[in-house]
């Protein structure tokens, strides 16, 4: 599947790490592997129909909302499967709709189904005209407009020190809770309860999570990379806890899941981390 990534306007960065499409370069069905990013989005299909999930695949909705994922799901598109996915920041969709995000781990849930009447009939009026539009770029533009209109409204109230937690628990080697809460002065069990409300899973799954997207990052700006690197770059504690935490999210030991998903790569290293 061909994908080309696009940077928002400098108003949507806060809350929009990046535009995706994606589009079906086959001429039958193909199923990749979509590894945890560390992020949620919003998906519209735009093309036939597509199929994603785990064990069990389900058909993907015209627009869906996708939370945060903990281990590998499988997308099976078909011929002319076409799809849009913006792709939030940590808690971009709690800021912009509210929406508690700790009800979607590992989830594709038709919007239809979380929006209220206004939003669905907002989002589809937007699909309408997504579809009936063929230039990329022109696309972005319709969808911008209508996040920028949600983004200049009253904002839903939230705490600021979540974006910071999301922050700080990214970098390898900041995986201590305990560290963090002394950091930001808020309690573990209200740290831990808020973050999941808004960016969907625990911050200790997060930091799990941001260790696979970041040995991503180092393979692909580093001409060799050992095992021992990526354990360090990633920040494990050692190559046993590393080995564990790839098995867990991905069903396959590191050797085998980078030989068969490379390709995969661009899907987490391809976002842009610009923060204003």
């Amino acid at each position: 599947m061909k994908s080309q990534s696009f940077i928002p306007s400098l108003p949507l960065r806060p809350y929009v790490e990046e535009y995706t499409f994606l589009q079906s370069a086959i001429d039958s069905p193909f199923t990749q592997s979509l590894p945890p990013g560390g992020r949620s989005g919003i998906l519209f299909n735009l093309g036939s129909e597509c199929q994603i999930g785990f064990s069990e695949s389900v058909t993907v909705p015209a627009i869906a909302l996708g939370g945060q994922i903990t281990k590998t799901m499988h997308l099976t598109h078909q011929v002319g499967c076409q799809l849009l996915l913006i792709t939030f920041r940590t808690n971009g969709i709690y800021h912009l709709f509210g929406v508690p995000m700790s009800e979607f781990v590992n989830q594709l849930v038709d919007v239809n189904l979380i929006f209220p009447p206004l939003l669905r009939q907002q989002w589809q009026t937007m699909l309408d005209q997504l579809r009936a539009i063929d230039s990329i770029q022109d696309r972005i533009v319709v969808v911008e407009k209508q996040l920028l209109a949600y983004v200049n409204r009253t904002p839903i109230s939230h705490n600021n020190w979540v974006k910071e937690a999301s922050i700080w628990l990214a970098q390898p080697g900041n995986g201590r809770i305990q560290k963090l809460s002394t950091e930001i002065r808020v309690s573990p069990r209200q740290l831990s309860r808020e973050f999941s409300r808004q960016v969907g899973i625990s911050p200790k799954s997060f930091v799990q999570v941001m260790r696979f997207r970041n040995i991503f990052r180092a393979i692909n700006t580093q001409q060799t990379c050992s095992w021992l690197d990526l354990v360090h770059l990633g920040g494990w504690y050692d190559q046993s806890h590393f080995c564990n935490d790839i098995y867990e999210m991905t069903g396959l030991t590191p050797s085998a899941f980078f030989a068969q998903h490379a390709a995969t790569a661009g899907l987490l290293i391809n976002n842009y981390d610009i923060i204003n």
